[in-house]
């Protein structure tokens, strides 16, 4: 069991790397509208993540709150309802659950 865990969590990290050092990568600047809780529903119990929502002048985007996009991203700790942000992310890559992956991200100044 022990080396199925160690398995997956470097074949998820290695994941991650791909998307970070994919070619093609969609940016966007727009805001951080606000904080989503996401539930999932497994056989056992239910699991609520708390996920980033950012809107361009378009459109929404939720992205993970990912132990990955902490490490890279530390200011995403800091955001605050309708600060301005450009984020970035590979179409290529979505995470479990088919949401695309966190590449890049800055916070603007106001």
């Amino acid at each position: 069991m022990f080396s199925y865990v160690m398995f997956s969590e470097y074949q998820l990290t290695q994941y991650y790397k791909k998307a970070f050092a994919a070619p093609e990568q969609i940016r966007y600047c727009g805001t951080f509208h606000q904080w989503v809780e996401i539930r999932q529903q497994n056989r056992h119990n239910v699991s609520i993540e708390k996920a980033f929502y950012f809107q361009n002048d378009r459109q929404g985007f939720i992205f993970t709150n990912s132990l990955q996009a902490r490490q890279r991203f530390p200011e995403l700790n800091t955001l605050k309802a309708n600060d301005p942000i450009c984020f970035q992310f590979s179409p290529q890559y979505k995470d479990e659950m088919d949401r695309y992956i966190l590449t890049g991200f800055k916070k603007q100044m106001n």
